[in-house]
């Protein structure tokens, strides 16, 4: 075979390679975007831009540490809203493990009652189920207390590093899975990588100045 048949050979081959490569590509993006918009369909729950502690609800969901100590993301910010009596409450409940939730007064916070979860740190593509658990606790929870509005932030999201569209996903699954007609549920979403991902299979509801979103 001359040299010219093996070249053009070649790049065919590459040519078919690329090709192939973006239908791979462009099959994942149909199915995630599948995914999200059949469960964008009626769902039982609604998507609001806005600061979860400025929502006026019964209860709003603080993602926390296992220790129920304020850190530097939303969980420090829910702190100290809610005051010494917030810190004071929190020590008393001897920590809470990953998945679990625990409830308390929210004292200084518009809503009544915090429910504090514990969410998963991403590992290796692992423990989604962990992160459903905190969904499913929280909601539990909220029947125990009869609550009767509750938000969601996107839980795991931050500080412990779940992609957001993985956490988004597992939140939209849970939440499908797990809402009941005496809840109102919320899932609240705050950072603008968050909002860009979820608009484009959700119908998102602006509570908030665009101008005091800090990312």
């Amino acid at each position: 075979m001359k040299t010219a048949d093996l070249l053009s050979n070649s790049l065919e081959s590459a040519y078919f390679a690329l090709i192939l490569g973006c239908l791979t590509e462009w099959v994942n993006l149909m199915a995630n975007f599948n995914y999200f918009y059949e469960r964008s369909i009626d769902m039982p729950f609604k998507v609001v831009r806005n600061d979860i502690i400025k929502m006026k609800v019964d209860a709003i969901v603080n993602p926390t540490n296992r220790y129920l100590k304020g850190s530097d993301s939303i969980d420090g910010i829910i702190h100290r809203a809610g005051g010494e009596k917030l810190e004071e409450e929190c020590r008393a409940l001897n920590g809470c493990k990953v998945g679990e939730a625990k409830i308390t007064n929210a004292y200084n916070l518009l809503c009544k009652y915090i429910i504090h979860t514990v969410g998963p740190v991403w590992r290796d593509g692992k423990h989604q189920e962990r992160l459903f658990d905190c969904y499913k606790n929280s909601i539990i929870c909220a029947k125990q207390h009869d609550i009767s509005s509750i938000a969601f932030p996107l839980i795991s999201s931050g500080n412990f590093a779940f992609p957001k569209d993985i956490a988004l996903e597992v939140a939209c699954e849970a939440l499908n899975k797990l809402s009941n007609d005496e809840t109102i549920i919320y899932l609240v979403i705050y950072d603008t990588q968050a909002l860009e991902i979820s608009k484009s299979f959700l119908d998102v509801e602006h509570l908030i100045d665009e101008k005091t979103i800090i990312d």
